[in-house]
């Protein structure tokens, strides 16, 4: 729902050895596409995002992972009119299956996840963004060095990102 003018998607490809890059080159246009030349792992490929993104909001969205229409209006708003106030806002999710179906609703609060949170661009900078050398479990150093620095994260009720469970994820692999 928020005008195209007023977010930019950036998709960085982490060396795939599937058809991703070719996916994501047939959205050139609407996304601004970043491909690694080898894997790097999750923390410095996010970092690599991050660094080339122009807004004061950063919002992580994972490639099995999708959000709901007002997603982004409902975190932008939030964080403009609490800016002063806080760092981040952490929205609610539903987990989804392969085929959509919803098997639940989560609080970030209680089962936090590494999406669905709008980040202050200068907040994460501030604290050094990623750990660049970790290749999973990035988002657990990082909420740890922004609770220990004093940064505030609020909490909304509302569901707007959905969060797909499968057995391929890189969180059910590496849980393995």
């Amino acid at each position: 729902s928020m005008p195209k003018n007023r977010y930019e998607i950036i998709v960085v490809d982490d060396a795939s050895t599937d058809h991703s890059p070719e996916i994501i080159q047939s959205f050139a246009g609407f996304v601004r596409p970043v491909f690694n030349p080898e894997n790097i792992g999750l923390g410095a490929t996010c970092n690599r995002g991050l660094k080339m993104a122009l807004g004061r909001f950063v919002i992580r969205v994972d490639a099995d992972d999708y959000v709901h229409h007002d997603f982004l209006s409902v975190s932008e708003l939030y964080m403009s009119q609490n800016y002063e106030f806080c760092d981040a806002v952490a929205l609610d999710y539903l987990e989804v299956d392969e085929n959509e179906n919803v098997l639940g609703r989560k609080s970030q609060r209680d089962f936090p996840i590494a999406c669905g949170i709008a980040f202050k661009m200068d907040t994460l900078v501030n604290i050094g963004l990623y750990d660049g050398t970790l290749r999973f479990s990035e988002e657990t150093e990082l909420m740890k060095r922004f609770l220990s620095q004093g940064c505030r994260m609020d909490y909304l009720p509302l569901p707007l990102y959905r969060y797909k469970k499968h057995s391929k994820s890189l969180t059910a692999t590496n849980s393995r």
